[in-house]
């Protein structure tokens, strides 16, 4: 009998080879996860098969991405390694910068809800 990993491999491996999800992989359960000003919003939890292939070509992409220069230098999230933490700092640190160089900073924030 085959070991269980090894055919994850293969299954994944094919799905990659083919371009293809399988739809029985897509099947979400949609669940309300409360949120800390007491309101609810509702999330979609993918199979366990379909949560793991997601994860191996989001990995990939970013990999993709990252190696082709895709990303903005100026992209914080969704980038390994890049956090909103090191976007407040650069944004500090250039104001810092046009203080001591007598320069004027304008900055404009939005933000974004999903």
């Amino acid at each position: 009998m085959e070991w269980k990993g090894e055919c994850m491999v293969k299954q994944f491996s094919a799905c990659l080879e083919k371009v293809h999800f399988p739809g029985a992989w897509k099947r979400t359960e949609v669940v309300w996860k409360p949120k800390k000003d007491g309101n609810t919003r509702p999330i979609s939890l993918l199979t366990g098969m379909g949560w793991m292939l997601h994860r191996l070509l989001n990995g990939r992409m970013q990999v993709w991405c990252e190696r082709k220069l895709k990303f903005s230098p100026n992209q914080f999230g969704s980038r390994g390694g890049m956090d909103t933490v090191m976007a407040v700092e650069r944004v500090v640190n250039r104001i810092n910068e046009n203080k001591r160089g007598r320069r004027h900073s304008l900055v404009m924030a939005l933000d974004l809800h999903r």
